[in-house]
């Protein structure tokens, strides 16, 4: 049985406490030895303390890549939201 969860933002955006819980739902998903990698840009959410943190304490299973500046973030939210609509 699959089984799922919707978060409703008001604010529309992630902050880090969503961001942590969704870290955390995603170590759920794919338990250990899968290994997740993950490209950000430098929202607030992405680079909080907690966030840091979190990614340290589980630095073997979640990998982080970083989009340099911060023109690219918008080229990528644009294909993101054309391939979803």
């Amino acid at each position: 049985m699959t089984t799922s969860r919707v978060s409703f933002q008001h604010k529309h955006w992630f902050d880090s406490d969503i961001t942590l819980r969704w870290l955390r739902d995603l170590l759920a998903e794919f338990p250990a030895p899968a290994i997740i990698g993950l490209i950000w840009d430098r929202a607030p959410c992405h680079m909080s303390k907690a966030v840091d943190q979190f990614l340290e304490e589980h630095a073997d299973r979640l990998v982080v890549g970083i989009i340099p500046g911060k023109w690219l973030r918008f080229i990528f939210q644009f294909f993101l939201i054309s391939i979803l609509n």
